[in-house]
């Protein structure tokens, strides 16, 4: 699994795309469709009609990073009643490529303790 810089935001399409579309391609939906600058701090999802494939666009400084994956058995879990992106967690995006359900997980609290026994 590859690490993403925790300053980054993670935002999801909320409709299928044509995934024969590159790093290029994506970035015209990023800012047409999603409203936001590809070279913003953002992680852009994108996952196909069967929801077996997603990629994620996001700027490094130097250029676009594309990562794709491909389920052989399965889907991903995306929610189908969605009208508009919205954003997850570096958790939910990581459980989501794990190909779990990541809108009924839920991250555990850290825990603090003041007082060690």
């Amino acid at each position: 699994m590859i690490k993403l810089p925790e300053k980054l935001s993670i935002l999801v399409a909320c409709d299928y795309v044509d995934m024969r579309k590159g790093a290029n391609g994506l970035c015209v939906l990023a800012q047409d469709e999603l409203k936001k600058s590809p070279q913003s701090s953002t992680v852009f999802v994108f996952y196909n009609r069967r929801k077996d494939k997603v990629k994620a666009l996001f700027w490094d400084k130097e250029g676009f990073v594309l990562l794709c994956k491909q389920l052989e058995r399965g889907k991903f879990c995306f929610p189908s009643n969605r009208f508009s992106p919205y954003a997850i967690s570096h958790a939910q995006l990581n459980w989501l490529l794990c190909g779990l359900d990541f809108m009924r997980l839920e991250q555990r609290p850290e825990s603090e303790f003041s007082a060690y026994i």
